[in-house]
């Protein structure tokens, strides 16, 4: 446990390899991942997850709230299912 410790950056996947190329001991990987787990060590998720995870709401986020869908006429889906859109729209033609 004191290699997973000193090496946060290796996942518990890799962590046996790593543990026998080291020389520290040999062991199965599912013993690893048992000792880790009973540890509470184990990353569910990846911070490469997380951050696609935001970049994910982020995109939802613009396509929802900011960008403009043709077949919506040309309005934002957020204005055009929870607002008024024929108030929208009529907005619109009365500024052209």
């Amino acid at each position: 446990m004191e290699y997973a410790l000193q090496h946060p950056e290796v996942r518990h996947l890799a962590l046996p390899w790593r543990i026998l190329d080291g020389s520290v001991c040999a062991v199965w990987p599912a013993s690893v991942y048992r000792v880790l787990r009973e540890a509470n060590l184990v990353c569910r998720r990846k911070p490469q997850a997380m951050a696609t995870g935001q970049a994910m709401d982020r995109i939802i986020h613009h396509y929802k709230h900011e960008r403009l869908h043709s077949s919506l006429s040309f309005l934002r889906p957020v204005d055009f299912y929870r607002g008024k859109p024929e108030g929208l729209l009529a907005e619109r033609v009365r500024k052209l």
